[in-house]
This record gives structure tokens, C-alpha cells and sequence, in this order.
């Protein structure tokens, strides 16, 4: 698998706000924080247009199985699953998974010293 290499400053972002206290953020709060920490001049359609930027591109390099490496932060890469036999909980009958694809994190050692 080829990484799309991608070296970034250790976080700095801002966060704050009225998404503070949720536990789970959202696109439309990181558009805010993203708006926010790019400066006055920027309005949140232009950092609408940048996230939905970077996530195009993320998809599309994970959509060629290349791996996403962002130093400090961490890697996104796509892993393969078996097929496999499982059990139906109600009636018992046996039920098979296709082998298919996900997404795993790992995360950078710069954002683990921040949790």
C-alpha cells in the first residue's frame, strides 16, 4: 500500500464555543473551528469548501487503498476482513459475512500525548 504523506504542525486549533460541551463533534463544528482558526477574513463557506476538500481527497486516496499519513496526528489506512460464519441471535441460523474492506486510525503520537 502507497501513503499519501502529509506533515502537518502540532494542533493548535481552538475549539471553544457553542459545540463545547458536546462529547461528539460534527461537520458543520469543525467547518466553525476551521473558519475560526483561518482568521476574520474567512467566511464559513470557504472553510466549508476546504474540509469538503480534504475529505474529498481522503476518500479518494482510501477509495485506491493508499494510506493516509498525517505526522503528528495520525494514519488512516485501508484493511481488509475476512469472510466469515455468524449465527443469527434470534433463530440461530447460520448467517455469512463477505469479506469487504474498512477504515482504521491510528492515531500519531502528537494527539496521543494530547488525550
Amino acid at each position: 500500500m502507497r501513503g499519501v504523506g502529509i506533515t502537518c504542525a502540532a494542533p493548535t486549533l481552538r475549539a471553544g464555543g457553542p459545540g463545547e460541551r458536546e462529547r461528539t463533534m460534527n461537520k458543520s463544528g469543525l467547518i466553525e473551528i476551521v473558519a475560526r482558526n483561518l482568521g476574520s477574513g474567512t467566511s464559513k463557506a470557504q472553510a466549508e469548501r476546504a474540509v469538503n476538500a480534504v475529505l474529498a481527497g481522503m476518500s479518494a486516496a482510501l477509495r485506491r487503498d493508499r494510506s493516509i499519513s498525517l505526522s503528528g496526528f495520525g494514519t488512516f489506512e485501508v484493511r481488509a476482513r475476512k469472510g466469515r460464519l455468524l449465527r443469527n441471535p434470534r433463530t440461530g441460523a447460520p448467517m455469512r459475512v463477505r469479506p469487504g474492506k474498512r477504515v482504521a486510525f491510528k492515531a500519531g503520537k502528537t494527539l496521543k500525548g494530547l488525550l
